[in-house]
């Protein structure tokens, strides 16, 4: 077996087969040993040289060609070890995303249709997005106020957009404390017309302006399809309300 290359012991375990001895003239001494690439033996051994034994390595080679390839199954490509109770995300999109929220105890039903009840893990994620917002918020010089979640429905009629945008969303009341009302209240599917109607109250001249108001609420539109944080009867939000000189 003729030695032909010094290599390092890197190369050596990358190449196969190496002889493992001293070098005479050019040939492995009787004392060197075959072996196949393993590391642990290469370092216990600890060689004074390690060679290449192009020829067995050439003859290893050529039988590891031979072996016929198993070939492996390709793979979807959106298909990824999912943890039990997952469904995959290329079999199912909509189930996938529902799996995983409910599972990473991010949110759950609530016992009205429609409803989620979002779990601590959920809520955090929430308090992180308005505490910084919060902060980018204020450094505008808004200002945080909270508005009546009960809106006389005559607010809403003032305005046609809204009575066509949000007729087939809101939630009416219609009683309150055993009896009917003169008139229906609509439970906040967003706060304009309040806030206008209260801005309206605020606002006598020029030198009150500007206004800036934001709002951290829970709002309500009666969704017919849902889908817990992307569209439900109830969730949270902020909005911001502002006037300014013209």
């Amino acid at each position: 077996m003729r030695a032909i290359q010094h290599v390092n012991a890197a190369k050596v375990m990358s190449r196969g087969w190496v002889c493992v001895g001293r070098l005479r003239k050019g040939w492995c001494d009787g004392s060197a040993l075959l072996y196949h690439g393993r590391a642990d033996v290469l370092r216990s051994r600890r060689p004074r040289s390690l060679h290449v034994c192009l020829s067995v390595a050439a003859d290893a080679k050529a039988d590891k060609a031979k072996q016929p390839k198993a070939k492996a199954a390709k793979p979807a490509q959106n298909d990824r070890p999912v943890e039990e109770g997952v469904t995959p995300r290329s079999k199912d999109f909509s189930r996938w995303y529902l799996d995983v929220v409910a599972k990473a105890e991010l949110v759950d039903y609530g016992p009205v249709r429609g409803t989620m009840v979002i779990r601590p893990y959920g809520y955090a994620i929430w308090e992180a997005l308005q505490r910084y917002l919060d902060k980018r918020f204020k450094e505008t010089g808004h200002q945080n106020a909270y508005f009546p979640q009960l809106i006389p429905y005559s607010f809403i009629e003032k305005e046609s957009s809204h009575v066509e945008g949000f007729a087939p969303e809101l939630a009416l009341v219609t009683k309150g404390g055993g009896k009917d009302l003169e008139e229906p209240l609509v439970v906040r599917p967003t706060s304009e017309t309040m806030v206008n109607h209260m801005f309206s109250q605020w606002i006598h001249s020029y030198r009150d302006l500007p206004v800036l108001i934001n709002q951290w609420a829970n709002v309500h539109r009666w969704e017919m399809r849902t889908r817990p944080f992307i569209r439900t009867l109830e969730f949270l939000w902020q909005e911001g309300h502002t006037a300014h000189a013209t």
